[in-house]
Parts: C-alpha cells; structure tokens; sequence
C-alpha cells in the first residue's frame, strides 16, 4: 500500500508487548467493569462468570512474569518517501 504512493524500501514490524497487571484486579476492572450483563445476573451467577472467564482468559494468553498481562500487537509500517519530486509530477493517489 505504501509502495502505491511512492514509497521506497517498505518494510513492516510487528511486536508483541505484554503489559502485567500488578494484581488481578485491574484485569477485573479492565474487562468486567463495562459489561452491562454483570447487572442482568444474580450476584452468585457473576462470580461463577468471572471465574470461569478468569480461567479461559489465562489458558489463552497465560501469565508473564506470574502476573495476567495485557497483550497488544503493534505492526509499524517503516518506508522511505523519495525526494526530489516536483509538483507538477506529483500525482494525488488515494489509498482505501
């Protein structure tokens, strides 16, 4: 995409961080503090949900350094964009 509009020597970088959680609550807070349907069930029915969410979400991305993590992906687009062009050479390109 990047080559389409005149870049040179495009190159993509994908990285993986993994962010710990002090403590397990903020994983709590962080992904049940906005679902609405912890207040559509009875109170023991909630703690039943974030166990068992607790387990899956440790099968699936584990512990880093003992701890639950988030986990982000970044992918960085790095390229060079040739110099020396004039404008009456530039063409307007758009990219969907």
């Amino acid at each position: 995409m990047l080559e389409k509009i005149g870049f040179k020597h495009v190159r993509a970088v994908e990285e993986e961080r993994r962010l710990p959680f002090n403590t397990d609550a903020p994983y709590e807070d962080t992904y049940f503090g906005r679902l609405e349907i912890m207040h559509q069930i009875s109170p023991e029915g909630t703690e039943e949900f974030k166990e068992e969410a607790l387990l899956l979400y440790e099968r699936t991305f584990g512990r880093y350094e003992g701890k639950l993590c988030l986990i982000t992906v970044e992918l960085n687009l790095l390229g060079v964009k040739p110099k020396g062009r004039s404008a009456s050479k530039t063409k307007k390109t758009t990219v969907a």
